[in-house]
């Protein structure tokens, strides 16, 4: 399993959860630590979960195209609520309807454009990782008068 996968940052429960390895669940009760408490940091274990979600997942890169998305709704509230004031409500300040509705497009804009970014990243970082397509459990050779038709990989 280690050599076919080159990655540097190896998460192990990630490998068998990719590789549809049959999972079950074992319950045992744990004896208390004979050397006291763990020595595993905060820092550790947030290391440990940072891997985990991004090694695996691609849903964190679309969270930049989710926010698009909700900037647009917003922005439509905001523009909306801006010219309600603008035409039937009190005078705003002068600008402040431009302003207000330039700014949500902005951002709206910007959102939308790394998210699209976060896809192309996504799929980039999926190639770069060379995981295998499949694994290999045996291999057969074309040897018609062999002994040793099978080799185990």
């Amino acid at each position: 399993l280690r050599t076919n996968f080159q990655e540097r940052n190896r998460f192990l429960w990630g490998y068998v959860q990719t590789l549809g390895f049959d999972k079950t669940a074992l319950s045992y009760h744990a004896a208390a630590r004979a050397a006291g408490e763990s020595k595993y940091r905060w820092s550790g274990l947030f290391n440990l979960a940072t891997i985990a979600i991004f090694s695996f997942s691609r849903k964190p890169l679309y969270l930049a195209m989710a926010m698009s998305m909700l900037f647009f709704v917003a922005t439509l509230g905001i523009a909306g609520y801006s010219l309600w004031i603008y035409f039937f409500g009190e005078t705003p300040p002068e600008g402040y309807t431009t302003i207000v509705v330039f700014l949500s497009l902005s951002f709206t804009l910007l959102f939308f454009v790394l998210g699209v970014l976060s896809m192309y990243i996504g799929r980039g970082i999926e190639e770069i990782q060379e995981r295998p397509i499949y694994l290999i459990k045996t291999r057969k050779t074309s040897q018609p008068n062999s002994s040793q038709n099978t080799t185990q990989t």
